[in-house]
């Protein structure tokens, strides 16, 4: 009688993954990152927290949750449209694009306006408006290449996930100020 038969049902339902090991592999991989990294965000939030409502930055209190929802809606809308065929289903989703779009951009504007000492006010507005200038620019060229390369539904999901990575920078960036 074998002495760990769980061992002996593991290894032999392993052998149905050897045709999807690459996915088990980042499957894997992506655990062992959530796993080592998950205790570190307790750590991470404390000075972001304590910079925000102990020490009442009160500009930074009331436009960085809008950005960063403004930034999630957007990601979480534009990875969706590439798997809509319905006309009103991407009509909504593209309109809840637009909306997190204007929540970031309005807020993002109204942030480094009430960042900016009245000196520095046009050279803080100056420096966004080029930011998303840049952004207007450098989207579609760089949708334009992921497409051409990958499939659609894949752009759709990388250029998300840089939405989401640009709302970790820019909450991470906001904890110093």
């Amino acid at each position: 009688m074998d002495a760990n038969p769980s061992a002996a049902v593991y290894l032999r339902l392993l052998r149905y993954v050897k045709p999807y090991r690459g996915a088990f592999a980042l499957g894997v991989a992506g655990m062992i990152v959530v796993a080592a990294t998950e205790p570190v965000l307790p750590a991470m939030l404390k000075p972001l927290l304590d910079g925000i409502f102990v020490e009442r930055n009160e500009a930074i209190m009331r436009w960085m949750p809008l950005i960063i929802i403004g930034l999630v809606i957007c990601a979480a809308t534009f990875v969706c449209i590439p798997q809509v065929s319905l006309f009103w289903l991407l009509l909504l989703l593209s309109a809840g694009f637009g909306f997190g779009e204007a929540v970031v951009s309005s807020s993002s504007s109204a942030l480094v306006a009430d960042s900016s000492e009245f000196k520095t006010l046009g050279a803080g507005m100056g420096m966004q408006g080029t930011i998303g200038d840049i952004g207007h620019a450098g989207g579609p060229l760089l949708a334009g290449v992921l497409i051409a390369h990958l499939s659609y539904a894949n752009a759709f999901a990388i250029i998300a996930g840089l939405q989401l990575v640009a709302a970790a920078v820019f909450w991470m960036t906001m904890r110093r100020v």
